[in-house]
């Protein structure tokens, strides 16, 4: 049974709101709703699938060797931003900024 260590936890506390640091940048947003093209890579590198379960895997495999409950923790955190976005509509973005549907 995994239980949560309290690293883990805060770590996963932490990548539950790091996704939305590209939103903080200077400049970010060139009107409402839209993203600035510069930062859309950013944007949709911190939103991707791909990051999380990547993650949540490596995390699998290191548990399995006696450790890796902080990996778990970040790739949750991750993975619980990510999926919260897209359930209330905030998908990856198009080259332009704009949300894509």
């Amino acid at each position: 049974m995994l239980v949560p260590t309290w690293p883990g936890l805060t770590l996963g506390l932490v990548a539950l709101l790091a996704p939305d640091v590209p939103l903080l940048l200077p400049r970010a947003w060139a009107s409402a709703g839209q993203l600035n093209p510069w930062v859309v890579q950013f944007y949709n590198a911190a939103h991707a699938l791909a990051g999380p379960l990547f993650l949540a895997a490596l995390g699998l495999g290191v548990v399995g060797l006696g450790g890796g409950t902080e990996v778990l923790g970040v790739a949750a955190g991750w993975l619980a931003h990510v999926a919260f976005d897209r359930v209330v509509g905030c998908d990856l973005r198009d080259r332009n900024g704009v949300v894509r549907r």
